[in-house]
């Protein structure tokens, strides 16, 4: 399967970097970079979050899909009427995917789940939780002004004002800077509704450019990316992404603005790969690839995990004989946290959890999520011998809901 910098779009995007000697392998870096999700692996691992979100909620759940709302415009037109999944009138963006969905899952089990219900229906079927889905939380202001637009229906923000309503907001991927942003957003002195009727579920963290790159790389890259952007016309504030975010997470539905504006901004002078952040449809093939600075070796040479890092250790471990590897070596680090680990491993968070729990029924970590001795002595055999000295158990990652997510209609 070819990689994106292979493709005749990528290399005529990269066709584009000639004012200095050396700017074209640096774009090629760029695109090498970026973390490519396809269709697939993006409603798989949605319908994990989900799963995980929904498991011990009461129905009926009622799901919106998430999407930009206009400054001052309510999100509901009246309390009788269904507000629109997607916009009227504009283009179609992430929303699109995730109302089809909030479809599926309607139809799944339709007494569970309500698909964009009306406020009245809300207030008929007692619904007290609401599903937000998203596919990448990275800024919070797309996700605040979402919210802050359901509120101005009195009915929505009197049910919050009491505590009557929790908002469940589910994503691929979720940005511990956004979410923080959407708290502080909603709370007030006398309430804590922010902290306890906002709930986040995600499968990843974006993945963060200060862990790709050493700091010097970073300092290049942005500047390059600062530099092109002025040549392409691309606007101030997207030029190393939005909110400067050097974001490199790009799905097949869509490239999101956090992506530095070289790759998506089209202008007179700059043709880009994600024309107006669209993937083109010839680039489908290339998304089940991840860029080569995300890959086990990348993520392990950060980790300070060098010997592990090598061809030699990683052609000889399984998949996930390789993901235990990479966890137990972040745990060395003293990186604990389970969102930590999800962004230091880019691992799932259900696969994190799944290992965690392997490796302390081996007694390779104990109840703090410290490396024993028998776990130190397991990694150094690792380098030593290229495998594994154990079996690791075989997860299949299946889900048991939904069932099917239809995918987004081409």
């Amino acid at each position: 399967m070819p990689l994106l910098v292979d493709t005749i779009e990528a290399q005529r995007w990269i066709s584009q970097f000639t004012e200095r000697p050396g700017d074209d392998q640096l774009a090629r870096d760029l695109v090498g970079s970026l973390r490519l999700v396809s269709q697939n692996a993006f409603h798989q691992e949605l319908s994990a979050v989900i799963r995980r979100a929904v498991t011990d909620l009461p129905s009926p759940l009622a799901v919106y899909a998430v999407r930009d709302i206009p400054d001052g415009q309510s999100y509901f037109i009246d309390k009788r009427s269904r507000p629109d999944a997607v916009g009227r009138g504009g283009e179609v963006g992430s929303e699109g995917v995730l109302a089809n969905t909030a479809t599926s899952l309607h139809r799944a089990d339709p007494q569970r789940f309500l698909n964009h219900p009306s406020v009245s229906t809300l207030r008929r079927k007692r619904c007290h939780h609401l599903l937000l889905l998203d596919d990448l939380i990275g800024s919070g202001q797309t996700l605040e002004g979402f919210i802050r637009a359901m509120m101005r229906t009195d009915s929505i923000r009197s049910w919050w004002s009491y505590g009557w309503i929790t908002f469940h907001v589910v994503a691929y991927a979720s940005a511990e800077d956004g979410e923080t942003l959407v708290r502080s957003a909603f709370r007030t002195l006398r309430s804590r509704h922010a902290t306890t009727h906002i709930k986040f579920w995600y499968g990843h963290r974006p993945v963060v450019s200060s862990l790709m790159w050493p700091a010097a790389t970073l300092t290049k890259m942005e500047a390059f990316c600062e530099r092109y952007g002025k040549r392409a016309k691309v606007r101030w504030m997207y030029r190393k992404g939005f909110r400067d975010s050097m974001g490199m997470l790009v799905f097949a539905h869509g490239c999101p603005n956090n992506v530095p504006g070289i790759f998506w901004h089209t202008s007179d002078s700059w043709q880009p790969l994600f024309p107006s952040r669209v993937v083109p449809a010839r680039l489908g093939i290339v998304f089940d690839q991840a860029g080569p600075l995300v890959q086990p070796s990348g993520l392990l040479t950060a980790l300070e995990a060098s010997t592990l890092a090598t061809e030699r250790v990683l052609s000889r471990l399984r998949p996930m004989e390789r993901n235990m590897v990479l966890v137990l070596s972040a745990l060395k680090k003293k990186i604990v946290r389970p969102d930590r680990l999800s962004l230091a491993t880019n691992l799932p968070s259900r696969v994190v959890d799944e290992i965690i729990g392997t490796c302390l029924s081996y007694g390779y970590i104990d109840q703090n999520r410290q490396l024993t001795r028998h776990g130190v002595e397991e990694l150094r055999a690792v380098s030593r011998l290229g495998s594994l000295p154990f079996d690791p158990p075989a997860f299949d990652g299946s889900f048991y809901f939904p069932k099917t997510l239809r995918a987004a209609r081409e």
